[in-house]
């Protein structure tokens, strides 16, 4: 019997405009591409959010803690407290998972504290706290929300060859599409999703953010080292990053 899980991806970004979902159903040795929308407003990503067992947000779930102490240090005795050099900037402008990141990847994601996708962590705030809302506190490390990475993931997938290019490169994305779901594939998807994703990179970050949803929610992304503070890793968020074996993706975890 096919064991069906639906996972959704959400490429967010500041403006609606710029923002993908899509969703995808699972079986046992295939996947499905159910649902693929650009320009989706947040009332329409918590209600998605809702109908699916795990979801992927690529944007960043909270702040480097050392910021945010900073912050409210300044904020509370007009007093900055951080001395000024290299080394304290990269722990204010950097969470322990970016850090990580970057030491597996050589990819450093952008930063929360410095970056315009401070905006992109504001939104995702709104959605997560709209669909937890009455229930128990969100999990920022163990779902069912999973903060993800998809030029990351290219990277674990063994498919960096493209990923340098495919955010500005339409015959990248093509390429990707390919490598990603090939017409005789475990991934099934129209011809309209696969048009979609190659004419925006928008929409392919929101089927790669499903994607790893699938992982993380499979026990198949990388756990916090045993060296980094889970308390800290908690409260800034963790990117879910697999491992090198994406066809494994549709398998049911307990029959392998």
């Amino acid at each position: 019997m096919d064991v069906a899980v639906l996972t959704l991806g959400v490429d967010l970004a500041s403006q609606d405009i710029k923002t993908a979902v899509c969703t995808i159903r699972w079986f046992d040795h295939r996947a499905e591409v159910r649902h693929l929308k650009s320009g989706v407003d947040n009332h329409t990503i918590v209600d998605l959010m809702a109908e699916a067992d795990a979801t992927g947000i690529d944007a960043p779930f909270g702040w480097p803690a050392r910021f945010l102490a900073a912050i409210a240090a300044w904020n509370s005795d007009g007093r900055w407290a951080e001395p000024w050099d290299a080394d304290t900037v990269r722990l204010l402008r950097l969470r322990e998972t970016d850090r990580w990141i970057q030491s597996q990847t050589r990819k450093w994601p952008l930063s929360v504290s410095a970056d315009s996708i401070a905006v992109c962590a504001m939104r995702a705030a709104a959605l997560l706290s709209a669909a937890t809302a009455g229930g128990p506190e969100m999990d920022r490390l163990d779902g069912p929300y999973f903060e993800v990475y998809p030029g990351a993931a290219l990277i674990a997938w063994n498919l960096a060859g493209e990923s340098v290019r495919y955010k500005k490169d339409r015959d990248a994305r093509a390429k990707l599409m390919e490598a990603l779901a090939p017409t005789d594939g475990w991934l099934e998807l129209s011809d309209e999703v696969r048009g979609s994703c190659i004419h925006s990179d928008h929409a392919l970050d929101a089927l790669l953010a499903g994607l790893v949803a699938r992982a993380a929610a499979t026990g198949r992304t990388h756990a916090p080292p045993k060296d980094l503070d889970v308390a800290t890793v908690v409260r800034e968020g963790w990117i879910h990053l697999p491992p090198t074996e994406l066809d494994q993706l549709p398998h049911d975890p307990a029959r392998s």
